[in-house]
């Protein structure tokens, strides 16, 4: 993770704890391009409680969506594993707790749901990765 995915991160954070979801969103957008997993927790978090502004603007209020919740949980949670899987605590733990969410909102979502999801996150990792698009199957 670099400095840009660090700086945007921050700003992020501070306007998510201003209540400015929306900017919130945009920064933590932009630090989990760069791969930063706090950041893609977050967005799982925003999706999960409905913060999440792009996806709830036309609604009456937030909404709860599944599908985004899971695939940004389980972005973080691979890649905190994969970046950390030796740190004692610190990013181990958010791991954990992104993998906790995953199972939680499974329980909510139907079949189709989650393998979207999985596509949605697959097709994220692709598309970071430079990768063209490969049939895999669910």
């Amino acid at each position: 993770m670099g400095a840009s995915a660090a700086s945007d991160y921050t700003e992020g954070y501070r306007a998510y704890q201003r209540g400015d979801f929306e900017t919130a969103r945009r920064g933590f957008l932009r630090a989990a391009k760069n791969g930063d997993a706090r950041a893609q927790y977050h967005l799982a978090f925003m999706a999960y409680t409905g913060l999440d502004c792009a996806r709830s603007a036309e609604a009456a209020g937030p909404r709860f969506d599944p599908v985004e919740a899971q695939k940004w949980f389980n972005l973080a949670a691979s890649r905190a594993y994969l970046s950390w899987p030796e740190s004692p605590g610190g990013m181990r733990n958010n791991w954990e707790a992104a993998a906790e969410k995953m199972w939680l909102i499974q329980n909510r979502m139907s079949e189709s749901q989650i393998r979207e999801a999985i596509r949605r996150a697959r097709a994220w990792k692709a598309k970071r990765r430079g990768l063209e698009k490969r049939p895999h199957p669910v």
